[in-house]
Order: C-alpha cells, then sequence, then structure tokens
C-alpha cells in the first residue's frame, strides 16, 4: 500500500506525492496493511488487507475523486472502517481539503456523518459506515480522533 505522505507538521505546505485518484465506482484502502502472497493480486483487496495499529491524530493516506465522466452528479464517498475489537468510544473523522497539505484539512462540522462514532459488532469485528453525498472535498482523509481501547483497524473509502 501507498506510504502516507503527509508531513504531519499541520502546515499549509503540499504533500510531497499527489493521493489516490478515485473514478467512479474505485476503492482504495486508506488504513490496513497489505500482506503480499507471491503469485496473488498486489492491489489492496479484502483477502489480503490486515488490520493496522494507529495512534492518537493519526492521518490515513488521502485520496481524490476525479470528476464523472461526463458530468452528472457530483461525486460522493462511502466510508467503511472495520476494527479488530470493540472500539469502545473511538472516533474516527472525514475530512476534506481543497488542497493535499495537512493543515488545510478539516472535519465539516455541519453534519455528524463526517464523524464515525457508532460501531456495530458483525462477528469477530466492529464496522462503522457513512456515506457522504455529494461529497463537497477534492480530497479526502481520516484522522483517528479518539481510540480508547487501542484497536487496530482497516479503512477504505469507495467512489459512489
Amino acid at each position: 500500500m501507498p506510504q502516507y505522505q503527509n508531513s504531519g507538521l499541520e502546515t499549509m505546505a503540499l504533500n510531497p506525492i499527489l493521493p489516490t485518484v478515485l473514478l467512479p465506482g474505485d476503492e482504495t484502502y486508506v488504513f490496513g496493511t497489505m500482506v503480499y502472497t507471491p503469485g496473488q493480486s498486489q492491489k489492496p483487496n479484502d483477502s489480503n488487507v490486515v488490520f493496522e495499529a494507529v495512534t492518537l491524530d493519526e492521518r490515513s493516506i488521502a485520496v481524490t475523486l476525479a470528476p464523472r465522466p461526463g458530468g452528472g452528479t457530483p461525486p460522493g464517498v462511502m466510508v467503511q472502517i472495520v476494527a479488530n475489537a470493540n472500539p469502545g468510544v473511538a472516533e474516527i473523522d472525514v475530512q476534506d481539503a481543497a488542497v493535499d497539505a495537512d493543515g488545510a484539512y478539516e472535519t465539516q462540522t455541519t453534519s455528524t456523518a463526517y464523524k464515525l462514532t457508532v460501531w456495530t459488532q458483525e462477528g469477530a469485528v466492529w464496522i462503522s459506515t457513512t456515506q457522504l453525498q455529494p461529497e463537497g472535498g477534492h480530497f479526502i482523509t481520516l484522522l483517528v480522533v479518539a481510540n480508547p481501547n487501542a484497536v487496530s483497524f482497516t479503512a477504505k473509502i469507495i467512489y459512489v
């Protein structure tokens, strides 16, 4: 998986490498570690991505949404986060920005949909999802706001 390219300094300096560009229907993991198996796909997917330990205030890999071919409705995203144990009152925020610089990312305060705090147990894992339609920012990232149980996560963003 790509390395996190932000500087972590919360400045307006542009990050050195552009984030992954998603087209309608594309998805990418922004938290998680890919396990490479010889002879298997090298693209991160549901069968080869494992949980990643995250820290407080850690930002995920960023993505950007390409315009829909031929126009149409503005881009939207579905964010799916999976925890390997009960996350308790963990919070992960969806942030967006007009430029890919650490200091430009902000959590929208007009909607609670940008704050993932509700976790549903599905077998041995806990899941939190949100769908943002339309998604107003050009660049999107996730920010770990609270992780009191120190659980590990995978997270993916899907262009809908």
